[in-house]
């Protein structure tokens, strides 16, 4: 009798092991699901890491030309200002002569 109580704990026991082994299974089954869900979100994320690298190069190149553009506005500028320096210069020269003939016209 004893013996037979002993199996039957023994059986209801195993049966409880078997349930708590089954449930774990059924966690592990939705913690891999969970696990592939952040394996699908994560190659999303690289593929708009890859978009925004793309589009990172792509605004460093413009910055570029635009640096480049701005190198040209300004060796045309040094040029203008050099030339204008140049033709004030000449009417100063000019201005000068005019005053000293105006002068020596009135001697």
């Amino acid at each position: 009798m004893v013996l037979v109580q002993r199996l039957v704990v023994l059986d209801l026991r195993l049966e409880l092991l078997d349930q708590r082994l089954e449930v774990l299974a059924q966690r592990l089954e939705v913690l891999d699901q969970r696990l592939e869900v952040l394996a699908q979100r994560l190659e999303v994320l690289d593929e708009r890491l890859e978009v925004l690298a793309q589009r990172f190069e792509v605004l460093a190149q413009k910055q570029i030309v635009l640096v480049r553009r701005l190198e040209v506005l300004v060796r045309e500028l040094v040029v203008l200002v050099q030339k204008q320096a140049l033709v004030n210069h000449s009417n100063l020269v000019l201005m000068v002569e005019l005053i000293d003939e105006i002068i020596q016209d009135q001697e």
